[in-house]
């Protein structure tokens, strides 16, 4: 017989960091570490007191009898394992985060409830690596027994209001080594805002988390759970006062063994929205219920039966059940999109879902065209279904044929248009954006995307409005556009705020880690940098991670910083060879190539280029490979291998030519003309022309401009135009400067002048 009573209690809450990446790379490993970490923890917990409520796959849940025990018991944790991890490989160290809390839980049976055991999972989850934070709570209970440091008032995710957090220090060793300033750095390099409550406002919100739709039906069926809660989910995001767990994360529960309240916590949500369907011919049985994890206790319950082709009424029916709990009404044009079905087509339905399944679990080309196949099915079952063109021409535009792809878009937007349906209309602008970016037809992208974004600001939905404004910011990057590429991040961040979407923080870094790049101020770059590292650490984001390491890595190698670049790399490498990614590897090589560079190895320079080379081939990015044959043409000057020049030389004129005009370089013209002049083949009347037109460009210079002028200089020094060529090398060096002086940072900068290059351009003429 269940039991249940409310009390005061101390409670901890730990976790493995980056747990989830170590078992994705080898499960066996994983488990052994988390074996060891149980071994190590449990009994320290039972020496001081405690007891272990229960273990959440990498996480413990545990109850202590007083505040002082439970800390002393956290930091004899910390140090075993500190002094463990001393001697052990890399791959083999267990670091885990603490959190602390004192408060009031409901105990039922042998679990613990409650607002407080929420609170302390949250805590718990910005906690330093390897340490422990802890609330007002429970610190203003230990008096001055202990050395703490507060942190700030953190927003916790979804928990109101902001609270007040203390990191506490295993020794006085530890509290000496790191000042106030430090620790505020840490925090705000690993993505964690301190807030100024002065100037803080608190908004009412209401978070939940949809499970994945239980599938009771055959494994044909599995598309339909599929998409129905993806489209719930995407539903909730019309709600701005409602958070809702991404897709992705829900997916990630989809199988687990855990319970919903647990689930709940790792999702950082304060109910759970959990259902079932079951197929039989064209109707649904369904069966759903929504459970508040601070009460153990279920809130609405309802099992009944639909039509297939229903499919917007019975998101509406969920919609409007959950929504009337929390007294929240369904914005009236939410309410006017969901009053017409997706289609009358139950056949096309099934067809629409089984296609996206095939494109969202794409594992090869084959199932890309399975996709395609499938949602082309749809069509010929119902053209007047939008979801389904927009999605048949993503398919066709990943098979690259991007004709048919913007065909599909424009017979979507007719239809949208006709009907009037705005959510459809974004969808195809948002198609049509994706498309033309992958086309290179940026203006045409740009065009799309704003006209997305109007909608989004129209139907309010501050979730898809926020990842446009970034995708536009990437976007305006590919232009060179920085200024507004970085107006657009400031946009997204004013959302983002109140959105409690640590996920699209990373991404906004990430963005402008490569705004900052454009502009030359590796400083910046770098600073938002490690705050993109930091989110992506602690939020498992592999994928982000992997691309944010590659960035750093360029800034890194732009300013001469060679061992950080290469840190980043032996990190990032094996992310993309998991993913196995040609066009991140080969980025990845092309930046080993200027670490042996630094070090004048030319032979393992040339090496890494040629691989680089070979995967920018593999990964039909002819942009990018023509890039890097101009750097090894460079190289295979500077190491003298004259024998392949004319070889390289050739190849990198097919590409451009392949590229149809549509690629130019500066630095590539003036190193034909300095082995022109070698040759003494060199046309004088064009190399005027060339001079005069580089004279033209202002000082928005490129990276690549005081190498141009430094061949230009070995040009003229070849003809014995001695006054022309110390003019050139002179404005090479001068634009050495004003490169230099884009980057706000001293040791940033005096590095970049000692870059393998920058260094070969301030010597004497050869």
């Amino acid at each position: 017989m269940s039991t249940s009573d409310r009390i005061k209690s101390t409670i901890m809450f730990t976790d493995i960091v980056g747990y989830s990446v170590m078992a994705s790379k080898n499960q066996d490993h994983a488990l052994k570490l988390l074996s060891t970490h149980d071994t190590i923890i449990e009994p320290i917990i039972a020496q001081n007191g405690g007891s272990v409520i229960k273990k959440i796959g990498d996480s413990i849940f545990a109850e202590f009898p007083n505040s002082k025990v439970s800390v002393h018991a956290a930091q004899e944790i910390q140090t075993k394992l500190k002094k463990r991890n001393s001697i052990c490989n890399i791959n083999d160290k267990i670091e885990i985060r603490i959190g602390l809390h004192t408060g009031e839980v409901i105990r039922k049976d042998d679990d613990l409830f409650g607002h407080d055991v929420n609170l302390c999972s949250r805590i718990e989850s910005i906690s330093p690596r390897g340490g422990i934070a802890a609330s007002t709570d429970l610190v203003s209970s230990i008096d001055n027994e202990f050395l703490y440091r507060e942190m700030g008032y953190i927003k916790l995710k979804n928990i109101i209001p902001p609270k007040k957090i203390y990191k506490i220090y295993l020794d006085q060793d530890e509290y000496v080594a790191e000042s106030d300033k430090q620790l505020q750095k840490y925090l705000i390099d690993n993505g964690i805002e301190i807030l100024d409550m002065a100037s803080y406002t608190t908004e009412e919100t209401f978070s939940a988390a949809i499970l994945y739709v239980k599938n009771l039906g055959s494994s044909e069926d599995e598309s339909i759970a599929y998409g129905l809660t993806e489209d719930l989910i995407h539903d909730f995001t019309y709600i701005n006062n409602f958070r809702t767990s991404s897709f992705n994360d829900t997916l990630h529960y989809k199988n687990t063994e855990l319970g919903r309240d647990d689930i709940g916590r790792k999702l950082q949500v304060e109910n759970i929205l959990q259902g079932s369907i079951l197929k039989e011919n064209n109707t649904l049985k369904l069966s759903f219920e929504l459970l508040n994890i601070n009460l153990g206790k279920v809130l609405w319950s309802e099992t009944w039966s639909d039509h297939l082709s229903n499919n917007k009424n019975i998101r509406r029916h969920i919609l409007k059940s959950v929504l009337l709990y929390f007294q929240i009404e369904i914005p009236k044009q939410l309410a006017y999109t969901l009053s017409d079905k997706i289609t009358n087509n139950p056949d096309a339905l099934e067809a629409y879902y089984n296609g996206k399944y095939c494109l969202d679990y794409l594992k090869s080309k084959d199932d890309l065209e399975k996709g395609k196949i499938l949602l082309k099915k749809a069509l010929d079952l119902d053209n007047n279904f939008i979801e389904a063109h927009h999605l048949y021409g993503i398919a066709c535009q990943r098979l690259g044929n991007y004709d048919a792809a913007e065909t599909a878009l424009s017979e979507g937007q007719e239809i949208a248009e006709t009907k009037n349906n705005l959510q459809g209309l974004a969808y195809i602008y948002k198609g049509f954006s994706t498309l033309y970016s992958a086309w290179g037809k940026w203006g045409k992208s740009i065009n799309n995307i704003e006209k997305a974004i109007k909608i989004q600001i129209q139907l309010n939905n501050q979730t898809v409005e926020t990842m446009l404004r970034l995708d536009y910011a990437n976007i305006l990057n590919h232009l060179g556009k920085t200024d507004l590429s970085i107006e657009q991040n400031e946009q997204a961040l004013k959302l983002l705020k109140s959105l409690e979407d640590d996920r699209f923080f990373a991404i906004s870094s990430i963005i402008l880690i490569n705004s900052y790049i454009i502009l030359g101020d590796y400083t910046k770059s770098i600073e938002y940098g490690k705050i993109a590292l930091g989110l992506c650490r602690r939020l498992g984001m592999t994928n982000y991670l992997g691309r944010a390491l590659i960035m750093m890595g360029e800034a890194f190698s732009r300013t001469g910083n060679y061992e950080e670049m290469k840190a980043s790399l032996n990190e990032a490498e094996p992310i993309w060879i998991a993913f196995d990614d040609a066009f991140m590897k080969a980025k990845i090589n092309y930046l080993y190539a200027q670490y042996f560079l630094s070090k004048k190895d030319f032979s393992s320079t040339l090496s890494y280029i040629d691989q680089s080379i070979e995967l920018y081939n593999l990964a039909e990015q002819t942009r990018f490979e023509t890039q890097t044959l101009i750097e090894k043409l460079n190289i295979v000057i500077e190491c003298g291998k004259m024998e392949i020049v004319a070889q390289i030389i050739s190849k990198i004129d097919r590409l451009i030519n392949k590229l149809k005009g549509a690629y130019s370089n500066e630095l590539f013209t003036a190193m034909k003309y300095c082995i022109d002049a070698q040759n003494g083949k060199l046309d004088l009347e064009k190399l005027e022309e060339f001079y005069n037109l580089l004279e033209e460009t202002d000082e928005n210079f490129p990276s690549n401009f005081p190498l141009t002028y430094w061949y230009l200089a070995q040009v003229y020094h070849s003809l014995n135009q001695q006054t022309n060529a110390n003019t050139c090398h002179k404005k090479a060096k001068q634009i050495i400067d004003i490169l230099a002086n884009r980057i706000s940072g001293k040791y940033d900068k005096e590095t970049f002048y000692k870059t393998y290059i920058h260094k070969r351009i301030q010597e004497d003429l050869i």
